[in-house]
């Protein structure tokens, strides 16, 4: 299985990584700000699951770290305080990390098992998920979080 399939369930997973919110008065921010601290967030993700090389055993931990790492860019995309014309766009980001990371969390439960088939086939599950995310990071001008 390719690395890069295994990879597109994880990075696309938009998030990926930001500050943590608006400014000290509670500005929102523009679209500019948005999009580069959402990148940022995309950005801190780039290392995770490097060592995915498509095997159950070797995945499953990986898999787990990477779920971790996951939740928490989320996290971050979700308390940006943005322009209230954006708020929909990153509503629908966050959503689809959190289906994204549901499937993370699923194929390591799967990669634990053993069951190689089953693995994979939820891997590639995520890919539908991959287009949406790229094509909401497009939106809110997350250049980083889009492959």
């Amino acid at each position: 299985m390719k690395r890069s399939m295994i990879l597109a369930v994880l990075c696309a997973t938009p998030f990926v990584a930001a500050g943590c919110g608006g400014d000290d008065d509670n500005q929102a921010l523009s679209y500019e700000d948005t999009g580069a601290r959402i990148s940022e967030v995309c950005a801190s993700l780039d290392e995770v699951g490097t060592d995915l090389n498509g095997e159950p055993a070797n995945d499953a931990p990986i898999l787990g770290e990477a779920a971790a790492e996951f939740g928490e860019a989320i996290n971050e995309v979700r308390d940006l305080e943005v322009d209230e014309e954006l708020e929909s766009a990153r509503d629908a980001f966050v959503a689809n990390g959190e289906q994204q990371l549901a499937v993370i969390e699923e194929a390591q439960e799967i990669a634990e098992t053993g069951d190689k088939k089953a693995y994979r086939q939820k891997l590639e599950e995520g890919q539908s998920l991959n287009a949406e995310s790229n094509r909401v990071a497009n939106e809110l001008g997350a250049t980083d979080c889009i492959d």
